[in-house]
């Protein structure tokens, strides 16, 4: 489809054109099938990149070659607590690039020959993309931005980019893998009877801790009354120490998981001894491979409770589907925590990279920790 003599043009689709969505929205079906679920929809940049956005409307910028999208950035505004202080932040991703364009092509429009001495920004629509997106946020006030690169876009955005890892190696997706699943491979029967034995675990943590603990589904606005009735509710179990934190709010509850264009949200009350201690907000896909998985997206209530007994509460939480085949969470990878993880089947499977940038001088802090992050606080599940 390219060539190198042939050059692709950079366009800014903040206004949220219907027909630029429409050809976005192609672009990621055609080549990128299964990134959305169940497939991507021009509703999905108006949901999280319009007006509906509590923290404010975000900026999307696309390559475009022969009047078709060959390249994809977004960011999406987020409200963050700086040391305590509310600050403008922005998720950055969306970063896809058309296989034929990764090597190929060149910009029509030189970048700022001052920042890009070896050409990089009009030869690489990643690069590209990402800069123009980040300038105009840069404008519109956006202070910090962070986001949770795939292996493939990590190393550019660090090594060309200027973006830092943070907490690198202390987030983990922990699954737990059901008997159904079809393995492939010489290691098929091995890693079958591995998951019917995690299995066992979880039945048997659940038997034996479950402690007065239980679930059960409630509508979303039973979660303005828990939060009516609870200490910090905005940023529970977070780490005091660290410096930036998702604000979450009710306004961003609702706009993150109720308004959702595609996906249907779960809310489990979770109680003990028939006390309400908390919420988990759980989301059930099928993945681009067929897998049906359960995402845990987002979690909050009791410090002490919450915290020390969420393996338990997912592992009562996967009684309600039976059809799902690996269970996903997003949380700290600490040796005293992941021996509770273990307890009840789950297993580590592999860690979360988060990055960070800065954008007005000033305000970077020299060490920037986040506090612990949840599948929900990005846009993937």
């Amino acid at each position: 489809m390219a060539d190198d003599d042939f050059a692709w043009t950079v366009k800014a689709c903040d206004d949220l054109n219907a027909f630029d969505l429409k050809l976005v929205s192609e672009f990621f079906n055609e080549h990128f099938p299964g990134v959305f679920y169940p497939k991507c929809f021009p509703e999905i940049f108006t949901w999280k990149l319009g007006d509906g956005n509590p923290a404010g409307r975000g900026f999307l910028t696309v390559a475009m070659y022969k009047n078709q999208v060959v390249g994809t950035t977004s960011g999406t505004r987020r409200e963050l607590i700086f040391r305590g202080e509310r600050v403008p932040g922005m998720e950055i991703g969306d970063t896809f690039t058309h296989p034929d364009f990764r090597r190929s092509g060149h910009c029509a429009t030189p970048y700022q020959q001052d920042a890009d001495p070896d050409g990089y920004f009009s030869k690489s629509i990643f690069g590209r993309l990402v800069m123009e997106t980040l300038d105009r946020a840069r404008k519109a006030g956006v202070v910090h931005v962070y986001g949770t690169p795939n292996e493939n876009s990590r190393p550019p955005y660090i090594k060309r980019l200027g973006f830092q890892e943070i907490g690198s190696g202390k987030i983990q997706t922990w699954s737990s893998i059901s008997p159904k699943t079809a393995f492939q491979g010489r290691f098929a029967s091995l890693l079958s009877l591995f998951s019917k034995g995690a299995k066992l675990l979880q039945a048997l943590g659940v038997m034996f801790g479950k402690n007065g603990y239980s679930i059960k589904i409630v509508p979303f606005e039973a979660i303005e009354e828990l939060m009516a009735n609870m200490v910090e509710f905005e940023f529970p179990d977070q780490n005091p120490k660290a410096d930036f934190v998702l604000s979450r709010g009710l306004n961003f509850l609702r706009d993150r998981y109720q308004n959702h264009p595609t996906y249907s949200y779960y809310f489990y009350l979770v109680a003990r001894r028939e006390k309400p201690i908390g919420i988990v907000i759980a989301n059930s896909l099928t993945r681009s491979s067929g897998r049906r998985t359960l995402v845990i997206s987002d979690w909050f209530g009791e410090r002490v409770n919450m915290r020390k007994q969420l393996p338990l509460v997912i592992a009562l939480i996967l009684r309600n589907f039976p059809n799902v085949e690996i269970a996903s969470v997003w949380s700290e990878n600490e040796w005293t925590k992941a021996m509770t993880w273990y307890r009840f089947g789950f297993i580590g499977r592999k860690n979360v990279s988060l990055i960070y940038k800065c954008l007005s001088q000033g305000h970077n802090p020299t060490s920037p920790s986040f506090s612990k992050f949840r599948f929900g606080w990005s846009d993937n599940g």
